[in-house]
């Protein structure tokens, strides 16, 4: 599985741009990355936002869709390709992205890719089985 990282930056990207958005003014956003047993990546990225109400996480992933009209209304955002991008590529790269999310309390996104997605970048290639991401990393942005 070749994978292209412009595409995955754009990818992580977005889910860290949502989370800053769609935090409050005290935004507590943590990254993490770990190797499962079923030799995929995850890589989960967390918010204490606003949440997502239920009846809306099954449609946040369709094109122009974000979260729902009364959120975007009241943050000021519009409908767009941010998550629809992000299932996308995902799905391309064959992995998936989940969204757990509590109204209220926080949103997080979870996005799993094969342990042996080959990543592409100008030219350069290499295997994250071979040169994996740094094991059970967290890193907390305030």
């Amino acid at each position: 599985m070749y994978a292209d990282e412009e595409f995955l930056q754009e990818t992580l990207s977005n889910l860290i741009d949502k989370s800053i958005k769609y935090s409050g003014e005290e935004a507590d956003i943590q990254i993490s990355s770990s190797y499962q047993a079923d030799k995929s990546y995850l890589i989960e990225v967390r918010d204490n936002g606003m949440g997502i109400p239920l009846k809306d996480q099954s449609r946040i992933f369709e094109k122009y869709e974000c979260a729902s009209a009364a959120d975007r209304s009241r943050k000021g955002g519009a409908p767009g390709f941010g998550l629809n991008y992000v299932f996308r590529v995902a799905e391309a790269h064959g992995g998936k992205v989940n969204v757990e999310s509590i109204e209220g309390e926080y949103s997080e996104f979870s996005l799993s890719l094969p342990g042996e997605t080959l990543v592409s970048y100008r030219g350069f290639q290499w295997n994250l089985l071979q040169n994996p991401l740094e094991q059970g990393a967290i890193h907390t942005y305030v």
